[in-house]
């Protein structure tokens, strides 16, 4: 079943687009859309970020718009439907999608998010795929016909491969991990209430996965007895999450930062 009531709330929670749910509301959220499922459904479902009928994740980001509500420049003339900037990408795609791919159902990827295309609702997010061997494409047309820039998007583009790479690498980490695939989640109350907490739990292992969606740097102490999985600065030169404060007992959330940690053994 594809499961884009995931998305409304994760576009919401994460990514701060509306409707917005706040960090503590996000848990009986997810439980509120679960009542009346078998949890063994739950795992199975799809969560579907984009597909033929919807815009494109990159530019459904990029507009502060509600979901599915006047998501194309048609009828909407306040609409971006160009190519969107790294800071859509790092600041709200990229936390999404490691939500996504630490969380309960399957992942789903669109043809060409792991590369950067945009576009917005049906039909302009049913754009032919960019192959490697195509190298490089350039739009010089806006989807209502509109004078636009021409926005270029070409494999040899390091933050296409940045991308490319950055989906690869949350890909494994949930393969290698079957507790993100099979586990059950709670939501531990112990941290600063700007952050957005969830484990991922069974019998063998605990993930942490913290993010923060506001706009704000967020201090939050050392969390002692879990070891480094991945943060935000994997993918990016700024300084972020993971990286200390003078006094050395705090981390440092930039807005969009994530931070997913495993308990120690």
């Amino acid at each position: 079943v594809m499961n884009y009531r995931w998305y409304k709330m994760a576009r919401g929670a994460i990514a701060r687009r509306p409707p917005l749910v706040e960090p503590g509301d996000f848990g009986p959220y997810w439980d509120s859309l679960q009542q009346g499922f078998d949890r063994y459904f739950g795992l199975a479902m799809m969560n579907v970020s984009s597909s033929h009928d919807s815009p494109r994740l990159s530019t459904s980001l990029a507009n502060d718009f509600p979901y599915k509500a006047g998501q194309g420049p048609r009828g909407n003339p306040d609409y971006r439907a160009d190519k969107p900037g790294e800071d859509t990408w790092l600041r709200r795609q990229l936390p999404l999608l490691a939500q996504q791919f630490t969380w309960i159902g399957a992942p789903q990827i669109y043809y060409g998010e792991e590369i950067g295309m945009w576009g917005a609702d049906d039909p302009d997010c049913r754009k032919p795929m960019l192959w490697p061997e195509n190298g490089s494409r350039v739009e010089y047309t806006h989807p209502d016909g509109l004078e636009q820039e021409p926005d270029t998007i070409d494999w040899k583009d390091s933050h296409v491969r940045q991308r490319y790479e950055a989906y690869q690498q949350l890909i494994d980490l949930r393969k290698s991990n079957p507790t993100f695939i099979y586990g059950d989640v709670d939501y531990p109350d112990a941290y600063n209430d700007k952050l957005l907490v969830y484990t991922r739990y069974d019998e063998q292992e605990t993930f942490l996965c913290l993010f923060n969606p506001s706009h704000e740097i967020v201090e939050e102490p050392l969390i002692y007895g879990y070891d480094f999985v991945l943060s935000s600065n994997e993918f990016d030169e700024r300084q972020m999450n993971g990286q200390l404060s003078s006094s050395g007992t705090t981390y440092l959330f930039e807005p969009g930062d994530f931070l997913i940690l495993q308990k120690s053994n």
